[in-house]
């Protein structure tokens, strides 16, 4: 093989021309691989943080969805209405952050399984996420039919 710039015979598997320094065909394709997979190693990388960030709020989630279940059972038992209306106010915070963190954990654990080639994370972000958006719809549909 001949060197594309100056012309001086060099190995077929050389990558760059002993003489000039140039790049050959071979030098140009060896880079253009490491240039890849570097990305993807960087597009790996992110998906693993985004699925991890996912499965800690779907974590989130199901714990801030025990606790509406806590604090109903407490409104429910308590007679003060001071009481009561701490145990409202309390209930609607947690039932917003448990709504806030299903959503963003279904996104990034969504995103996080499109990024990465370990996957555990994602799908266990997405499962426990779909688990406390059935729990709170259950919860909130269900168990006042059954108190009736």
């Amino acid at each position: 093989m001949y060197c594309p710039k100056c012309g001086n015979e060099i190995a077929n598997e050389a990558k760059f021309c002993p003489k000039c320094g140039s790049v050959t065909q071979v030098g140009k394709v060896a880079i253009n691989e490491q240039k890849r997979e570097q990305a993807a190693h960087r597009t790996s990388k992110v998906g693993k943080i985004f699925a991890g960030i996912g499965f800690g709020l779907s974590i989130g989630a199901l714990l801030c969805t025990a606790y509406l279940v806590l604090l109903d059972f407490k409104f429910a038992a308590s007679d003060n209405t001071a009481e009561r209306l701490a145990y409202a106010m309390l209930f609607l915070l947690f039932f917003i952050f448990a709504c806030a963190f299903d959503v963003t954990s279904l996104v990034l654990s969504i995103i996080g399984l499109r990024k990465t080639t370990k996957k555990v994370l994602a799908v266990l972000g997405i499962v426990f996420s779909a688990a406390s958006i059935v729990a709170g719809l259950t919860f909130l549909y269900v168990i006042p039919l059954l108190r009736v």
